[in-house]
C-alpha cells in the first residue's frame, strides 16, 4: 500500500480489511523496517516482490515525491496498480497516468 504518512489511519483500516479478506498485504509502518536499514530500499524491494500495488490518492500523497516514485515504480515493473481516492481531487490536479486508471472512490459512504 503506497500512501502518505498523513494517511496512516486510513491505510491501517485498508490493511486490516484486505488482510481479513485473506490477501497478503505490505504496509511500511505495519511491517516494521529494521533499524539501520535504508527504508527506500526496503520499500523498493517490497514493490519488486509484490504482484500488484494500491495507491491511496490524497492531496498529501500526490504532493509526495516518495509516493509518486512508488506508484511509478509499480507501473514501470508492469504490475497492476489499483487506486483508491481518499478525498475529492479535481481531475485536472490528478497526474495523467493516474487519471486514466479507474479508481475506487472512498469519499462516498457506500
Amino acid at each position: 500500500i503506497s500512501h502518505a504518512t498523513e494517511d496512516d489511519a486510513i491505510a491501517d483500516k485498508i490493511f486490516d480489511a484486505l488482510s481479513a479478506a485473506g490477501l497478503r498485504v505490505w504496509l511500511d509502518h505495519r511491517e516494521g523496517i529494521p533499524y539501520g536499514k535504508r527504508w527506500e530500499r526496503v520499500i523498493r524491494e517490497a514493490i519488486k516482490q509484490s504482484k500488484q500495488g494500491l495507491f491511496l490518492m490524497s492531496r498529501c500523497s500526490l504532493n509526495s515525491d516518495y509516493c509518486n516514485a512508488e506508484w511509478h515504480r509499480i507501473i514501470d515493473l508492469g504490475k497492476k496498480l489499483y487506486v483508491a481516492l481518499l478525498e475529492p481531487i479535481p481531475i485536472e490536479d490528478t497526474p495523467l497516468l493516474l487519471g486514466s486508471i479507474q479508481y475506487a472512490d472512498l469519499t462516498r459512504p457506500e
